[in-house]
């Protein structure tokens, strides 16, 4: 058991989820890269549609297109360190590399629940206040609540890195993962476990508490679709 009484100067970190089969190895890296390309190629496509489309220039696949975008980002921060240890003895990543990773992932994925958030209002205000969507959702606005949503996550992302990583560590710098998660880089600090689970609870339950928000918006819409569809006469 560790003496989490002494501390450890860390370097680098050891990811012990890496199988030792090599040729399991290649075959996960030959999963990994197909998957990779495929989100990569789907969201670009899908970019390039949005971009040079005049018929979809509108609030909902703005938010799309920057759904796209974060898409692309958050997969790109985690999957090609993954493929480089998949070809690699010791996996592993150095420290300032594990706080970058960790920041630019939950910045990334944090950005996405905000703007699918967002996009949830937009179809608010579409469906239940129609007179009053194009005044409400400018594109002045839009862009605003983006920018917003983009600034806030990362702000979120250095908060929690900053916190995390500037703690003393006191247990050898092994992660039982694929990527630097900030669960299990928190389980490594000189903190104790109730500690430990109480900030993963925490970070899980903000988490939930984010995807449930747009989750209700639907909701709320579809009951509106649903009562003015059995209201009408002529349905």
């Amino acid at each position: 058991m560790e003496n989490l009484n002494q501390t450890v100067k860390v370097t680098e970190f050891i990811f012990l989820s890496f199988t030792k089969s090599t040729r399991l190895s290649v075959l996960l890296f030959i999963i990994f890269l197909l998957g990779y390309l495929l989100i990569i190629c789907m969201n670009i496509v899908m970019i390039l549609v949005i971009k040079f489309d005049t018929r979809v220039h509108t609030p909902m696949y703005f938010f799309i297109f920057n759904l796209c975008c974060l898409d692309i980002c958050c997969t790109t921060s985690v999957i090609p360190q993954t493929l480089s240890n998949l070809m690699r003895s010791k996996p592993s990543i150095l420290f300032l590399n594990c706080a970058t990773q960790t920041f630019s992932s939950a910045g990334f994925s944090t950005a996405e629940i905000f703007v699918v958030t967002v996009m949830a209002y937009d179809r608010y205000m579409a469906i239940c206040n129609p007179l009053r969507y194009e005044t409400v959702m400018s594109w002045a606005r839009c862009s605003m609540l983006v920018i917003v949503a983009w600034m806030l996550a990362f702000m979120i992302a250095l908060t929690i890195v900053c916190c995390v990583y500037t703690l003393p560590f006191c247990r050898r710098p092994e992660i039982e993962h694929f990527f630097c998660d900030i669960g299990q880089v928190l389980f490594l600090t000189c903190t104790n476990v109730p500690s430990h689970m109480a900030a993963e609870f925490i970070s899980y339950f903000l988490g939930l508490g984010l995807i449930t928000i747009p989750f209700l918006i639907y909701l709320y819409i579809l009951s509106v679709y649903n009562l003015s569809y059995n209201e009408d006469p002529y349905h």
